[in-house]
């Protein structure tokens, strides 16, 4: 038996709109807790997820030291130096801005300044990256920050970063490696 309405073919979304410029910063507020408060307006059993969180991230010690000392890695390695913004109040703790042609190039300098800023939350875009790891919103109308599959560096920028790329301070949980089945 045919369906009763006709079947209407899908068209083509229309390709987004890509931003003249990036933002690579540094929030004040965690993009996690964010998200976490948004959750809670919507559904207040959600509430707990930031309750007993400070919203603010904390702000390492000698960070203009450890930022400059990622800028020079990445300058000496890719040849990319941009202007960093250090604004005294606002929304960042500092600002990159970023061209559509330097993006693999910040995505490179975002690794590497998460990766010795441990345990803070940068945002590039709409990505959001800690400890060396891009992350983005789930789809939807979700509020959950997922790991980004799609987000890699190319293999002769990594080459280039090799050794630079560990996370040195972080407090979290170090991952744990399934015991060898050999050595059994």
């Amino acid at each position: 038996m045919p369906r009763p309405l006709p079947v209407l073919p899908k068209l083509a979304r229309r390709p987004r709109r890509r931003p003249d410029r990036l933002l690579l910063a540094f929030p004040r507020i965690s993009p996690q807790w964010e998200l976490g408060a948004l959750g809670a307006l919507m559904k207040p059993q959600l509430k707990d997820a930031i309750s007993h969180q400070s919203a603010t991230q904390p702000i390492p010690k000698k960070l203009r030291e450890q930022v400059e000392t990622a800028l020079g890695i990445v300058d000496e390695r890719l040849g990319y130096r941009p202007a960093v913004h250090w604004p005294e109040s606002g929304d960042y703790v500092f600002a990159i801005e970023v061209s559509p042609a330097d993006l693999v190039a910040a995505q490179a300098l975002a690794t590497v300044l998460s990766a010795r800023l441990a345990d803070v939350w940068l945002v590039l875009g709409r990505l959001f990256v800690r400890e060396g790891r891009f992350f983005r919103r789930k789809r939807g109308y979700r509020l959950d920050l997922v790991p980004a599959a799609n987000v890699h560096l190319p293999r002769p920028v990594r080459a280039a970063l090799n050794g630079v790329l560990r996370c040195e301070a972080s407090t979290s949980k170090p991952r744990r490696s399934k015991p060898n089945s050999a050595a059994r």
